[in-house]
């Protein structure tokens, strides 16, 4: 029991003064750790000279407890501790007969629990490992904790002695009793060491798998791929393992004492093997299958263009090495872009994936030109030619054609031409037009336009020449002579034939012109002309045939007045211009006292018998016969026609 005291300080009125105590197991001064009995903060304890009194049970001997002391308001005191009991046991308890409870065979790295319960008197319990103090003992807090558990793994194999020894504040270590003691045999694989050479290696190589050391116990060799699945499972220390694939894979050395492992299961997880709870090692070490290098296509073909569809070879197969694979052949795709006729591309791509998923590509592009166009062979140009040149109806030249290409492109043929005749008047044109349509709906076309020239221009054979002709000779007026004309050509372009003319008399007082025209239009609508002009020359005068002469007559000799002589008149010419004929004269009688004159006088101004008119006049005079003195007659005008 602790008792405290202390004076009441004045001067505070109506306020109370007093001392608050606790006391702690340790010192955390946290109110879990007050142990029973050990506060005191009531107001009432501790005032005015009077005394606190905790009265504690429950404590341990030889531990060491933590006292508060707080006075209030300036308050003070004087603390007594009186102790109550005896200050130390003179003796420990003795140890439970069960001892250190816990595994006597341990694995090696294996944990195991060991358990012992504390004696009477005993705060401090140190552990000893052959012999060897653990440098943290367990401690006695309060009387509650009646056991002390710790955990221990062993990293080799052995015996080892496992000790716990007790005090207090007044029983040393090495007093009695005497240490708690277990003794405790580690067994376990032996450690060792796992190789797995090559790595990495390629798909399909063998690695090797080596183990050294873990002593003589139970001995495998597992292969775990990347998925934790055991695969392959090979007891003793050399395994070898061989895949085809491109992957990562781990070795274990799976190790432990006869008769205390398991034996491992394939396709298991090899996290169902716990080495870390069972007695047994695992080793470890990883290896791998893996490329990082594409195939590699051996003299790939390379753009190339083809005039031709059908000269595209199939597509072949393309060879390649392999760092990792054996040497092989691919078979590539193709995606066509083209047609027959326009052309296009076919792009062609070969692809080989080795077992580690490296790619190799090759793309080739073939250009296929469209099929060429066709030419005509020598087509024939643009000309002009004659008339007689002009090409019979039924013949039409053909042309060839071709694009001088082979199998299915090549596009060849013999094209007949149509003709058009444009001539009119004997000038114009022919055309041939030559045309085809190819497999690929294209034209082939040409065509010749032949400019015709008309043909010569056809002439009068021997025209007669425009010439003066004699009354005499002038033609019959039925008779109209022909004249032929020809161009001197042959065949279609030669212009002939016959040509009457037009006649057109203009004769005047048996005088003026006699006009033939010829007129014509040849085949080719061109006018010919010719004329003709006959001048036609007056006849000979016509003269009075014996005409009497003036004379004088005797007055017996006077004329019966009704007798009148006629007189003939005549030009001496024939045919149409003959003119002749007789007049009978006028007879004025001018006779004064027996003497005067007697006149005769001829005269006519129309021979209506002639075939043309005459305006001549001729004055036939006629002198008066004696004995009468008569003047001269008159003249008188005869009008002869021509």
């Amino acid at each position: 029991m602790y008792r405290w005291s202390g004076p009441l300080l004045v001067g505070f009125p109506q306020i109370d003064f007093g001392i608050q105590a606790a006391v702690y197991s340790n010192c955390s001064l946290n109110p879990s750790s007050v142990v029973a009995g050990g506060c005191g903060t009531s107001s009432t304890g501790c005032n005015n000279n009077s005394s606190r009194t905790l009265t504690m049970t429950g404590l341990i001997v030889g531990k060491i407890y933590y006292f508060l002391v707080d006075g209030c308001c300036g308050s003070a005191c004087e603390i007594t501790i009186d102790v109550l009991t005896a200050p130390c046991p003179p003796t420990l308890g003795p140890w439970s007969a069960s001892g250190i409870t816990g595994p006597a065979t341990l694995c090696v790295n294996q944990v195991g629990t060991y358990t012992y319960s504390t004696i009477t008197g005993g705060t401090i319990y140190h552990w000893y490992l052959n012999g060897v103090e653990d440098v943290t003992p367990d401690k006695v807090d309060d009387t509650a904790i009646t056991s002390f558990t710790r955990n221990w793994s062993f990293a080799t194999p052995g015996t080892y002695q496992l000790c716990v020894d007790a005090e207090n504040v007044c029983v040393m270590v090495s007093d009695p009793p005497a240490p708690l003691c277990r003794t405790v045999t580690v067994i376990g694989p032996e450690p060792g060491t796992i190789t797995a050479l090559p790595t990495p290696v390629c798909p399909g190589a063998t690695v090797n798998i080596n183990t050294t050391g873990y002593g003589a116990n139970v001995k495998y060799i597992l292969i775990v791929n990347s998925a934790g699945i055991i695969v392959q499972i090979t007891p003793g220390t050399a395994a070898t393992f061989t895949y085809n694939f491109c992957a990562d894979f781990t070795a274990y050395a799976y190790n432990y004492p006869v008769g205390l492992g398991v034996p491992p299961v394939l396709n298991a997880n090899i996290s169902t093997i716990m080495c870390a709870t069972a007695c047994c090692i695992l080793d470890m070490v990883p290896f791998s299958f893996d490329d990082d290098i594409a195939p590699v296509f051996t003299n790939p073909p390379g753009p190339i263009t083809y005039s031709c569809f059908e000269d595209v070879p199939p597509i072949p197969m393309l060879d390649y090495t392999d760092n990792c694979n054996p040497a092989g052949m691919v078979t590539g795709t193709q995606v066509a872009a083209y047609t027959n006729c326009a052309g296009g591309t076919i792009t062609r791509t070969w692809t080989k994936t080795d077992l580690c998923g490296n790619v190799a590509t090759h793309v080739q592009v073939i250009t296929i030109s469209p099929i060429p166009v066709a030419t005509l062979s020598n087509p024939p140009p643009n000309i002009t030619i004659p008339c007689a040149s002009i090409p019979l109806l039924g013949v039409l030249p053909p042309l060839n054609y071709s694009n001088n290409s082979t199998g299915s492109c090549l596009i060849s043929g013999t094209i007949i031409p149509t003709r058009l005749d444009n001539i009119t008047n004997c000038i114009g044109t022919i055309t041939y037009t030559w045309t085809a349509i190819d497999i690929c709906m294209r034209t082939i076309q040409h065509i010749q336009v032949i400019t015709v020239n008309p043909p010569a221009v056809a002439d009068f054979q021997n025209p007669p020449p425009s010439s003066n002709i004699p009354c005499t000779s002038i033609p019959l007026p039925g008779v109209l002579p022909v004249l032929m004309y020809d161009n001197g050509e042959v065949g279609s372009c030669r212009m002939f034939g016959n040509v009457t003319p037009n006649r057109v008399d203009n004769i005047v007082n048996c005088a003026g012109t006699i006009t033939y025209t010829w007129n014509a239009t040849d085949i080719c609508g061109r006018p010919l002309n010719y004329q003709q002009i006959l001048t036609v020359l007056p006849p000979p005068l016509a003269a009075f045939v014996n005409p009497p002469p003036s004379t004088s007559i005797d007055c017996p000799d006077i004329p019966l007045s009704g007798v009148l002589p006629p007189l003939n008149f005549t030009n001496g010419s024939s045919g149409l211009c003959l003119i002749q004929g007789t007049v009978i004269p006028n007879r004025v009688d001018n006779i004064v006292n027996c003497a005067g004159t007697i006149t005769y006088t001829w005269q006519n101004r129309n021979l209506s018998y002639l075939v043309n008119t005459c305006t001549n006049h001729r004055t036939i005079h006629q002198p008066a016969r004696t004995p009468y003195v008569l003047p001269p007659p008159e003249p008188f005008w005869l009008v002869l026609p021509i």
